[in-house]
């Protein structure tokens, strides 16, 4: 027979050894390092482009190489947006794009209609287009403009266009008849407007007197409708007079350009032209 404290013996080694089967080291963490975050990046404004300090003036030469314009003619030069440019050269209207730079100023050669005029102002044309197209620099004194050339001998002088409306008149060239065409006055026909200093128009418009409240400054204008007389005239007058009237409360800027008015509706749409009219 075994002997039972030899059993005991054996069997509390074999719970010993089981006991240490079932213990398990705990397992050695090792530190986790978190990923650096990533700098934040703050964006960077646009560097916006300097102001054209010419953009939306408008000249009238005063000068072309030292001398006059001839009697009668108007040459003139727009900026307008996105560096565009143009006027009238004195005879045709003319087109181009230009680039400033502090005091420097260059304009891609003139695109001109090609109206024919007389020899003497078809030259000035070509050696206003000619001189301006050789521009490399300018200079703005009070209401001056001065163009030179690269040897910088001054080349074209410009004043500056005023673009007030009160105390001026007008004759009307062409309008809106509303149909979604600008025609020209019908023979023998006139239509007209002054502008006072207190806020009316007043001018005949084919047929009747009328008048109208006006409020114009920097390029917006805004016309009430006008009041007129009553008084019946035969066609065309009658009917032009009409669709004159109707369209003129539709302009919403105006722009002078040496002897010329442009009144345009907010979509852009020609109301009516007019050419000057000495003062009284």
């Amino acid at each position: 027979m075994r002997d039972p404290k030899l059993v005991s013996l054996v069997a509390l080694a074999v719970l010993a050894a089981g006991a240490a089967a079932c213990t398990t080291a705990a397992p050695t963490v090792e530190p986790t390092t978190m990923p650096a975050e990533p700098p934040t990046e703050v964006p960077i404004p646009p560097t916006e482009a300097p102001a054209d300090p010419l953009a939306g003036s408008r000249w009238l030469l005063a000068s072309l190489a030292g001398s006059e314009p001839i009697s009668g003619t108007h040459v003139t030069l727009v900026f307008g947006p996105e560096a565009t440019a143009g006027g009238s050269d004195g005879c045709n209207r003319y087109s181009t794009s230009y680039a400033v730079d502090g005091p420097s100023l260059t304009f891609a050669a003139p695109m001109a209609s090609m109206m024919a005029c007389e020899e003497p102002v078809m030259k000035q044309a070509t050696d206003y287009t000619t001189a301006l197209a050789a521009v490399t620099t300018y200079a703005v004194v009070s209401d001056t403009l001065r163009l030179s050339g690269s040897d910088g001998t001054e080349a074209l002088v410009f004043n500056a266009q005023a673009q007030g409306l009160a105390g001026t008149k007008w004759s009307a060239t062409a309008y809106n008849n509303g149909k979604e065409a600008v025609v020209s006055l019908a023979p023998d026909t006139r239509i007209d407007m002054a502008f006072d200093s207190e806020g009316k128009i007043g001018g005949f418009a084919g047929c009747n007197n009328y008048t109208a409240p006006y409020e114009a400054s920097a390029g917006a204008i805004a016309i009430g409708p006008p009041a007129s007389q009553k008084m019946a005239c035969p066609d065309p007058a009658m009917s032009q007079e009409t669709q004159y009237l109707a369209v003129l409360p539709t302009a919403v800027t105006y722009t002078v350009e040496a002897d010329r008015l442009e009144l345009r509706a907010a979509d852009g749409a020609l109301v009516a032209t007019y050419r000057s009219e000495p003062s009284e």
